[in-house]
């Protein structure tokens, strides 16, 4: 069996961990659970260059575009402001939108890569919802673009990754993108909507997740 080490405790035929009910009652009947890392799952652990990438840097290294990102952030009524929580996490509902097929293909050009920084525009959208001004460097965990966290991680697939063996990196792109920052693209189509009661009704329905609460001002903002 392929196992991930760090949830197995001890060692040899002492070597306990947890098992879910569905994958013990597989095993019990002797048969390879369907999502079984052995069965084919296993990919190995994310590396470092991939691991670290936001939001904004998958999608400009990104070859394709299957969805749009909407990202709405609101106030929670909560404990006191703390920033070092800040812009932890995304939690929430989906919502897919039929998308111009014709013109995102138009935005790719052979194998450039990274995607242009107006390529953002298109497939992410941010909704502040909230009374008080969201400072932009509080976006930053979440929405940074680091230009050179966005070459290391193309030099990485295509050097591993097939789907990325004749991709050309441009330069011209990758100094258009900014050093550490968020990018223009984004703020600059980002929406303030004032009405907090709203973004309350909206969530009502969401899974409470105390780790998806996020502080602006001694005011939560769930992401």
């Amino acid at each position: 069996m392929v196992l991930v080490e760090e949830y197995i405790t001890g060692s040899g035929t002492d070597a306990t961990g947890w098992i879910c009910s569905e994958c013990y009652r597989t095993l019990i009947a002797d048969t390879l659970p369907k999502y079984a890392l052995a069965n084919n799952l296993w990919v190995g652990a994310v590396p470092h260059q991939l691991a670290v990438l936001t939001l904004p840097e998958e999608l400009l290294i990104s070859r394709h575009f299957p969805r749009c990102y909407i990202v709405k952030l609101h106030p929670k009524a909560s404990y006191a402001a703390n920033p070092d929580h800040l812009q932890r996490g995304i939690i929430g509902n989906v919502t897919l939108y039929n998308m111009n097929t014709d013109a995102i293909a138009g935005m790719l050009e052979g194998q450039l890569l990274p995607q242009p920084a107006a390529t953002l525009a298109s497939v992410l959208a941010v909704t502040y919802v909230g009374t008080k001004i969201l400072p932009k460097q509080w976006l930053k965990s979440t929405f940074r673009v680091r230009r050179r966290i966005v070459y290391e991680a193309l030099i990485w697939l295509k050097a591993h990754n097939p789907l990325y063996a004749d991709i050309n990196i441009s330069v011209e792109r990758l100094e258009a993108l900014p050093e550490d920052d968020v990018p223009d693209e984004i703020t600059s189509v980002m929406r303030h909507e004032k009405d907090e009661e709203a973004a309350k009704r909206e969530s009502a329905g969401y899974v409470n997740d105390d780790d998806s609460e996020e502080i602006i001002d001694g005011e939560p903002i769930n992401e």
